[in-house]
C-alpha cells in the first residue's frame, strides 16, 4: 500500500473514516438481521451454524478488515516526515479514531458469535 500523503479536505475525512465504517457496519448488520428475522426468507445452515449467523459474521469481519486497512494507512501516514503540522496531527488522530472504532465494532458485534440471530 502506498504511503502517499493524503492532502486537502480528504485528511479530515480520512481521520473520521474509522467511525464512518463503524456506522456502516451498524446499519448493514441490523438491516440484514432485521430483514431475515422478519421475513419468510431463510438461509441454509452452514457447518452446523445458522446461515444468518454465518452471514452476519462475514459482514462483521469485512467491516473489521476495512478498519484494519484504514489503520494500516494511518500508521503509514504517521511515519511519514510531516510537511506541515496538521498532517501528522490528523494522522495520529486517525490512528486513535480507528482503534476506538475497531473496539466499538468488536463490542457490538461480539454477541453475533454467541446469541441466536432471531431470538
Amino acid at each position: 500500500m502506498s504511503t502517499r500523503a493524503i492532502t486537502g479536505g480528504w485528511r479530515l475525512l480520512f481521520a473520521l473514516s474509522g467511525w464512518i465504517v463503524w456506522a456502516a457496519a451498524f446499519a448493514v448488520l441490523y438491516a440484514v438481521q432485521g430483514y431475515f428475522c422478519h421475513s419468510a426468507a431463510t438461509l441454509p445452515d452452514i457447518l452446523g451454524l445458522p446461515g444468518l449467523t454465518v452471514l452476519l459474521v462475514v459482514v462483521w469481519l469485512i467491516h473489521l478488515g476495512a478498519i484494519g486497512v484504514l489503520e494500516w494507512k494511518a500508521i503509514g501516514q504517521s511515519r511519514r516526515r510531516p510537511e506541515e503540522t496538521g498532517e501528522i496531527v490528523l494522522a495520529r488522530l486517525s490512528h486513535i479514531v480507528n482503534v476506538t472504532a475497531a473496539l466499538a465494532l468488536i463490542w457490538f458485534g461480539a454477541p453475533i458469535l454467541v446469541l441466536p440471530p432471531c431470538g
